[in-house]
């Protein structure tokens, strides 16, 4: 079989794994004879282990730093404009950490823009809670971000954005009625 016939096929192979089309000990069987055991794009055990274990990291430091930003925030008496400092700078950290998460650890873009969108609700959460005092206002932003959600995880079929956007607005809705 020729050269270019043969990488078509492995990277089809490759693509089944990723997209789970077929269970991963078929794509490694499958990977293993077309590459006649030498494989370097299929990632070995411990190279799994890392990615898992970065992408864990970069979704704890992700989460953990509006909240802890927003407690900051909420519970002391600063400024407006150290408190808009802080959000600034903890959107920045984010979108800092979506491009190296993206470009340097390859992690998957579904837990980056699941992390990176439910980061920007809470920083819009926070500037509701602390500087728009009518509730309803407060009700209408969250509610299109979270309709936003939805649209874009039908459009791009991400399953987990339209659950969290569709349970989001059945929360909203909840909060509205009481």
């Amino acid at each position: 079989m020729d050269a270019r016939r043969k990488a078509i096929i492995i990277n089809e192979i490759i693509y089944w794994k990723e997209s789970n089309l077929l269970p991963d000990q078929y794509c490694d069987y499958l990977l293993a004879l077309y590459t006649e055991g030498t494989d370097e794009k299929s990632d070995t055990p411990a190279k799994k282990q890392r990615k898992n274990m970065l992408t864990i990291f970069f979704l704890m430091i992700n989460l953990f730093l509006v909240p802890f930003i927003a407690l900051i925030i909420i519970n002391t008496d600063i400024t407006i404009v150290l408190s808009i400092t802080l959000l600034i700078l903890a959107l920045a950290i984010c979108l800092t950490l979506s491009y190296f998460g993206a470009k340097v650890f390859l992690i998957d873009s579904t837990y980056i823009s699941l992390a990176l969108l439910l980061n920007i609700f809470l920083i819009s959460l926070i500037v509701v809670n602390q500087w728009i005092p009518q509730a309803w206002i407060g009700l209408m932003i969250v509610f299109i971000q979270l309709v936003a959600w939805v649209v874009l995880g039908a459009k791009i079929s991400n399953k987990w954005l339209m659950i969290m956007g569709i349970l989001g607005l059945a929360i909203s809705l909840i909060m509205l009625i009481l």
